[in-house]
């Protein structure tokens, strides 16, 4: 009889614990890290490190939860002085170029919930640029050079996800763009004439 009451008491803190365990491991950040080459304007190929650390941003079906970047970076070493870059932002990266002058590399990105648009100042079009100058970033609203330039970095949540751990090689990242061109058309081309949902 004792151990049937041991046994019934375990169980029933097990079925109170489970819920809460469940809760937790659902609202955990979790981390995803790829590799891609990534082709510059100039011709030249560099390969770059990406991760992100995904939150919960809403909820889904039974089971499913909305996640957003909570942060997302890229960090590669520089061929031409051999040191390192990082960048970290909770925005999207569409483009990693050269910069030019006293400006050694340029991110273009974009946001995909509203909270993260205003945190960079409602930017118009909804395209942040971030240039490197003395191993500092510095952000400000796309320069209009950008217009029709397309993404050299993999953007759809859907393709990360199903490449976390892998290398992805430019021509891939180019057609994988292409393909989801339709549905994502504001992170594969940047187009200063975009409004973004947030104003809308």
């Amino acid at each position: 009889m004792k151990i049937w009451k041991q046994t019934m008491w375990l169980i029933g803190l097990a079925a109170l614990a489970m819920p809460m365990l469940f809760i937790w491991w659902q609202a955990r950040d979790i981390e995803w890290k790829w590799e891609e080459e990534t082709l510059l304007e100039s011709g030249e190929k560099i390969r770059i490190q990406r991760k992100e650390i995904r939150k919960i941003v809403g909820g889904g079906e039974l089971f499913q939860t909305m996640r957003g970047i909570k942060e997302g970076s890229i960090k590669f070493i520089d061929k031409t002085s051999g040191k390192k870059v990082y960048w970290s932002s909770t925005l999207v990266p569409i483009i990693l170029e050269r910069g030019k002058g006293k400006i050694q590399w340029s991110v273009i990105a974009s946001n995909v919930w509203c909270e993260d648009f205003s945190k960079y100042g409602s930017p118009k079009p909804p395209y942040v640029q971030f240039d490197l100058v003395d191993e500092g970033w510095i952000y400000h609203v796309v320069d209009n050079g950008w217009h029709d330039k397309m993404a050299n970095l993999l953007i759809s949540e859907k393709e990360i996800k199903k490449n976390i751990g892998k290398f992805l090689t430019s021509s891939e990242i180019k057609d994988i763009n292409e393909a989801n061109g339709f549905a994502h058309r504001r992170y594969t081309i940047i187009d200063v004439n975009e409004i973004s949902n947030c104003e809308k």
